[in-house]
């Protein structure tokens, strides 16, 4: 049973500063693979599996630009950012991140990158779920890592995840109503009507720049890189006027996975001071119980 090694960098508040050297000097490029977004060190010795948070693990390049490159960077990697849908079933997100992640890598090694590179998982907030489910699945994962590191790590009810006084689940009879508020709401927010009318809006702007002579209207551009963040809003809605409350797995199925099937022979989790609703402490516990079984 491999033991697992736990760091708690507590109170890391601070924004990392970027190196003061372009990106096309530190030899990084951007791409799109297998629907991933991934950016490449000129020569990398390290795979790293990046996930991001509930809504923005969408459009990871958008809302985690500066990390990643960062993380290419000094890692001397290249980070495959896969997107997956956010919702109430976290294995169903866990598994189409790494489905992603295992097509992408595929891509990557046909088109010349080196085989055999070790790999790396990384998740923030949602994704540090993702990125655990991953490291406590019973079935082996088809490639093999040497660690993860989770960065505000939280699992905490619906009620907490989001602000507002939820309504009941609907009443016994009334199914077919909630199927049809459920239905609208996926049909209303659907990624491709989203993006059509983000393409108007970034259209009209962009022409108002140019003709105001205050820049570039093509760059302003925010269909492709809002629309699915957007689009993800539809689904939960529909759960939610279905009754769905709770997220699965909860945390006793967690922790007993971890309990059983942990296989990340590292460890970092790393804590932000100001974040409140950050669930670290708790994951550092099922880890710290995992460790101290496997030395008994």
């Amino acid at each position: 049973k491999a033991g697992a090694r736990v760091a708690v960098a507590a109170g890391a508040s601070e924004q990392a500063t970027a190196p003061g050297v372009a990106r096309e000097e530190q030899g990084l490029t951007w791409k799109d693979v297998a629907g991933c977004d991934v950016c490449m060190a000129s020569a990398p010795k390290l795979v790293v599996h990046f996930c991001g948070g509930a809504f923005a693990s969408a459009s990871p390049k958008f809302l985690y630009r500066r990390f990643i490159e960062l993380l290419a960077a000094e890692a001397g990697a290249v980070v495959v950012a896969t997107p997956y849908k956010t919702g109430f079933d976290h294995d169903e997100a866990a598994a189409e991140a790494v489905g992603k992640f295992d097509l992408a890598l595929g891509d990557l090694e046909f088109q010349g990158l080196q085989k055999g590179l070790p790999v790396l998982g990384v998740g923030h907030s949602l994704g540090g779920l993702v990125t655990t489910l991953l490291a406590a699945r019973p079935q082996p994962l088809e490639r093999l890592r040497l660690g993860c590191v989770v960065i505000s790590f939280n699992q905490r009810p619906l009620t907490d995840a989001i602000p507002v006084t939820l309504p009941p689940p609907p009443p016994e009879g009334t199914e077919e109503i909630a199927q049809f508020f459920s239905d609208s709401f996926i049909e209303a927010l659907r990624q491709e009507r989203l993006q059509e009318g983000l393409d108007l809006v970034s259209q009209v702007a962009g022409s108002v720049l140019e003709s105001s002579g205050q820049g570039d209207g093509s760059r302003f551009d925010l269909g492709p890189r809002t629309a699915g963040l957007l689009a993800q809003v539809g689904p939960i809605l529909g759960d939610l006027a279905r009754g769905k409350r709770g997220f699965s797995p909860n945390k006793a199925e967690i922790a007993s996975r971890i309990k059983t099937s942990f296989s990340s022979p590292r460890t970092l989790l790393v804590q932000f001071a100001n974040d409140g609703i950050d669930e670290t402490p708790w994951l550092n516990g099922a880890l710290a119980r995992l460790a101290r079984a496997a030395e008994a």
